[in-house]
């Protein structure tokens, strides 16, 4: 064989190989949710949106120097409506809750928003409208418990809430431990956040990285320096935006990116689920606990009630159905042993008649109907009153105005 046939085996072999590896990527991220992306357009893709979110139109989300982003008081679309207090709601409340009337305060993420759904369809819109309470929607999509926790310090005690509820998803156990969310998904939008690292007894903030226009600006102007951003952030790649082979190879693309996958999702200590529950020994766990008790604590110290409302994803729902629990039960069932009072409204919605396409909207989250049982779970579990026919319809009327 010949030196220069030697060389062109090898060639074909290292196109082959090239070829497959991209291929191999592919069918990874379309069935095992392993990400491999291009660096070149995940730094363009992100400068086009931060430009977008700085320069462009106002829009419903807007940074915010401590949560990382946050939604505009007093925006509004055809979609969903917020009051100058910032909350998701047609109206504004009273300082001081009416006579007779609980004040229920929820916050949370997207299932404590209620993405997809109209603002009188919302879990915490049924619930005023039918039960003799008010309850202010603090909700924000994408959040995680650091930043609800971050939200009920700054603003829960303004409206004097009889009850503090702080929702949680499953997806906020992979979000606190997590500065900007496009390192783990890069089809995310351009958000940053704070984020709590355990230190001794005790969580300590590291701040959002981009909590004002002059850090994106920055961030415009030098795209690639978003890398330094990966400290402290479980979901960072060092290989996408720091290995110089990674551009060119889908081989090393996909060699780096799954062998990364496979170790967080099966192999290290502090993977996030194990044995489809989370983990009890992950950083993840402990700070979401930590998280808790501290919400706990401060709402107790203020003259409130906490509460824990355990909200499941359509993945949680057929878990729950098959095997009597959803992937959260490790948490819930450490914040009971903890004393903090859990409502799990997954044995709510199984228990419905209703099917899970009628319970969950085509994105994911509760339909109508599923945040209708929701709200009823709630308010059954807190107690609430029931308003009176004359009452309901009064209060649908205002929640219009």
């Amino acid at each position: 064989m010949t030196t220069l046939t030697a060389f062109a085996l090898v060639g074909i072999a290292i196109v082959l190989l090239e070829a497959l590896c991209w291929g191999l990527s592919v069918l990874s991220a379309r069935f095992f949710s392993t990400s491999t992306p291009n660096r070149r357009q995940f730094l363009s893709d992100q400068s086009r949106m931060l430009d977008r979110l700085i320069n462009g139109p106002p829009r419903r989300e807007t940074l915010h120097p401590v949560l990382g982003w946050a939604y505009r008081a007093g925006y509004s679309s055809e979609a969903d409506r917020f009051s100058a207090q910032g909350l998701r709601a047609s109206r504004e409340y009273a300082p001081e809750p009416p006579p007779g009337v609980r004040r229920v305060a929820a916050f949370g993420d997207s299932y404590v928003y209620c993405n997809d759904v109209a603002d009188g369809d919302s879990w915490p819109a049924q619930i005023e409208a039918g039960w003799r309470s008010e309850v202010l929607n603090y909700g924000v999509g994408g959040y995680g418990a650091d930043q609800a926790l971050l939200r009920f310090r700054a603003e829960a005690a303004l409206l004097k809430p009889h009850i503090v509820v702080m929702g949680f998803t499953s997806m906020m156990s992979t979000r606190v431990v997590s500065r900007y969310r496009r390192f783990q998904d890069p089809g995310d939008g351009p958000w940053f956040k704070p984020r709590f690292l355990l230190d001794g007894d005790s969580l300590r903030l590291v701040p959002s990285p981009v909590a004002s226009r002059e850090d994106a600006e920055r961030l415009l102007a030098s795209p690639a320096s978003v890398a330094d951003f990966g400290t402290n952030d479980f979901w960072y790649n060092p290989a996408v935006l720091g290995h110089w082979p990674y551009a060119w190879s889908a081989t090393y693309r996909f060699v780096t990116c799954t062998a990364l996958g496979i170790r967080r999702r099966y192999i290290t200590r502090d993977r996030i689920y194990k044995g489809g529950a989370l983990n009890p020994e992950s950083e993840s766990f402990e700070i979401i606990t930590r998280i808790f008790v501290e919400f706990a604590a401060a709402v107790r110290a203020g003259g409130a009630e906490p509460l824990a409302l355990m909200l499941p994803a359509r993945s949680d729902v057929d878990t729950y159905a098959r095997l009597g629990r959803a992937s959260y039960e490790t948490l819930r069932a450490r914040l009971q042993d903890l004393g903090l009072r859990v409502i799990d409204v997954a044995s709510a919605l199984t228990s419905s008649p209703s099917t899970p396409t009628e319970l969950f909207g085509p994105r994911g989250h509760y339909s109508a109907r599923g945040n209708a049982i929701v709200a009823g779970a709630v308010a059954e579990f807190l107690g609430l009153p029931p308003r009176s026919w004359e009452e309901s319809v009064r209060s649908t009327r205002e929640s219009r105005i």
